[in-house]
């Protein structure tokens, strides 16, 4: 370390990066590790390494630019003891606004000279892009609680929206939370949740789906039911999202969508891809008033298992017309 600063300054003195008196040159291309020698006598030579990134620090950036930021990381306390900590230091010379998260104004040229150059790697974190992942339960019991965190990256401070809906569903809650975890019941349906994240003026979102796990596997399965229903009705699929890989659990690799008839009345049930073509037409004949229940078991009209993807049904019955989404997954 102090070897190769010192033929460093002794290079700018002189405006030569060949040291006269002694046989090194800060004009180099010698890398670390690969020409590193753990020998006591060695120090100049390794020293070469190190004055050989600082020296190129004034050609990937300037002389004026280059020598600065040199002289002011070795007078960042505390004094760097290895290359890595030398190129730190001159990482936070170079940091203009506090907020290494966005990066320095020289940052490029610094790699590249110290990096690129010689292999000596910084230990910073510089300019990391706003993200955010949500962590927590993936699968939860009607009523239970659960907490979910936001784990974010980028420039601090943060601020954060949580909502929730139902599988399925088009519009979010209103926010339900504003730190950086959210508790809250589980829904008697599989839920969403979705945080939003910003950051000096940057927005990023992130969802997180959960399974509810009671009424998944104690729910009836009723093809018609004798009650009458008092208005045209159609209910959310269930199970949504669905999972039509044959290693899924669930029994039958479809899901069903009810539908309810206060009358007797034609009626068609069609899924759509997202684009608006017929993917599968479940219902198309005359039905009787009542509940009616159907299963879609992810396959097109020809009989082709459809893509994972999210899909919309439509119920046409008599003057009734109501879409709603579901999701397919593999």
């Amino acid at each position: 370390m102090d070897e190769g600063i010192a033929d460093y300054f002794a290079a700018t003195l002189n405006e030569d990066s060949q040291i006269d008196w002694i046989n090194r040159d800060v004009d180099n291309t010698l890398r670390f590790p690969d020409n590193f020698v753990n020998l006591e006598d060695n120090q100049h030579y390794n020293g070469q390494i190190l004055s050989g990134a600082m020296w190129d620090l004034e050609s990937t950036t300037s002389q004026n630019t280059g020598r600065n930021l040199n002289f002011k990381a070795m007078q960042i306390t505390p004094q760097p003891d290895t290359f890595a900590e030398f190129v730190d230091n001159v990482i936070l010379a170079d940091d203009n606004n506090g907020k290494l998260c966005d990066g320095t104004p020289n940052y490029d040229a610094i790699i590249e000279a110290f990096e690129t150059n010689h292999g000596i790697v910084p230990t910073l974190n510089v300019g990391q892009p706003l993200s955010a992942n949500i962590t927590g339960p993936i699968m939860l019991e009607w009523k239970a609680w659960g907490t979910w965190t936001a784990n974010v990256t980028g420039c601090s401070p943060f601020s954060y929206e949580w909502r929730f809906r139902e599988v399925g569903e088009t519009n979010w809650s209103g926010v339900a939370g504003t730190s950086q975890q959210y508790t809250r019941q589980m829904l008697p349906v599989d839920m969403e949740l979705q945080v939003k994240v910003t950051s000096d003026g940057q927005i990023v979102y992130d969802t997180h789906y959960v399974e509810e796990g009671f009424n998944k596997a104690t729910a009836p399965v009723a093809e018609e039911s004798s009650s009458l229903p008092e208005v045209f009705s159609l209910s959310q699929n269930y199970p949504n999202p669905f999972n039509r890989s044959a290693q899924s659990s669930q029994q039958n690799l479809a899901t069903s969508i009810r539908f309810g008839l206060p009358e007797a009345t034609q009626v068609q049930l069609i899924i759509f891809d997202l684009v608006g073509r017929e993917v599968r037409r479940l219902a198309d004949q005359p039905m009787t008033a009542g509940y009616h229940e159907m299963n879609w078991d992810g396959k097109d009209q020809a009989g082709h298992i459809a893509p994972a993807g999210v899909y919309f049904y439509h119920l046409i019955a008599g003057d009734f017309r109501e879409w709603k989404k579901l999701a397919m997954v593999r």
